[in-house]
């Protein structure tokens, strides 16, 4: 017998836009900001999602259920971000993190 449960997962593609965000299912979670306008593979289950890119795990997040917000990690954010978000500006980094998940497929449709 597996000493760990089985744990059903679904792989996808998704870009990152380039706010270092992918959407999965209506919300959205970050990777390294590295990574911005990379292919990546996301396996889901019901309570992760993790991020890889050629195999290897760049980011994991436990899932979100409220659609439109955002899943951050510090530690994925461009250091002019994080100073932003650590100065009391995580609300405007926020409002700014939605834009631009809005505007990334008509930046790609563009481009």
């Amino acid at each position: 017998m597996p000493s760990e449960p089985y744990v059903f997962a679904e792989w996808r593609v998704r870009w990152v836009g380039i706010e270092y965000h992918v959407e999965v299912e209506g919300r959205f979670y970050s990777v390294p900001y590295r990574f911005a306008r990379s292919e990546v593979e996301v396996r889901l289950t019901a309570r992760t999602v993790e991020n890889f890119v050629k195999g290897e795990r760049i980011a994991a997040h436990m899932r979100g259920s409220a659609n439109g917000k955002h899943t951050t990690a510090a530690d994925h954010m461009p250091s002019s971000d994080r100073q932003l978000d650590e100065g009391g500006g995580g609300e405007v980094l926020r409002r700014d993190l939605g834009i631009a998940a809005l505007m990334n497929p008509l930046i790609l449709k563009m481009a």
